[in-house]
């Protein structure tokens, strides 16, 4: 009895925490910045990591999960629920140069958005269906082409990382 007693309090608490959260979330009272550290530069030579971003990664997370996890717990409610999760890396990202990369998606999100008003016009204006499908077969080898073109830069052109933000699972991994 005991037991179950003490397992519905537990549930009852987290639930309501997790309404509070919840309720700070929608307020705006917490944002990702709450979650998040910037790290301004890369202070690693280039050849450490290749200029690979998922090796870079791999670098990032096991150095900072390693200084984290020798942490205090500040917030004492949270000292038995969180222990060992306060620490955790959800995510990183990085601020990249190369990005120029994503004109041909752009580009090709607006040839198909082209071709979605020219199917449109078909069915509108039945006697014009043979221009219009020839525009549409024009968009449809400029998309191929685009796409050639996106994966042979993206082959062929290395990002160079410029900075990183990391995301923790909790505010005290911050």
């Amino acid at each position: 009895m005991t037991i179950q007693f003490l397992f519905l309090v537990a549930v009852f608490r987290l639930r309501y925490y997790e309404d509070l959260t919840v309720q700070d979330l929608k307020k705006g009272s917490f944002s990702i910045d709450d979650f998040t550290i910037y790290i301004p530069r890369i202070d690693l030579p280039e050849k450490d990591y290749r200029n690979n971003p998922e090796l870079l990664t791999a670098m990032v997370v096991t150095h900072l999960e390693d200084i984290i996890r020798n942490e205090v717990q500040v917030i004492e409610e949270l000292e038995d629920e969180m222990q060992g999760k306060e620490g955790q890396i959800m995510s990183v990202h990085f601020g990249l140069s190369s990005q120029h990369i994503m004109k041909h998606l752009v580009n090709i999100y607006e040839d198909t958005q082209r071709i979605v008003e020219l199917k449109s016009k078909i069915k509108n204006n039945p006697s014009e269906a043979a221009a219009y499908e020839r525009e549409i077969w024009l968009l449809y080898t400029k998309i191929t082409d685009e796409k050639d073109n996106y994966y042979r830069e993206k082959y062929n052109v290395f990002p160079n990382l410029q900075n990183i933000y990391v995301t923790f699972r909790s505010m005290e991994g911050k």
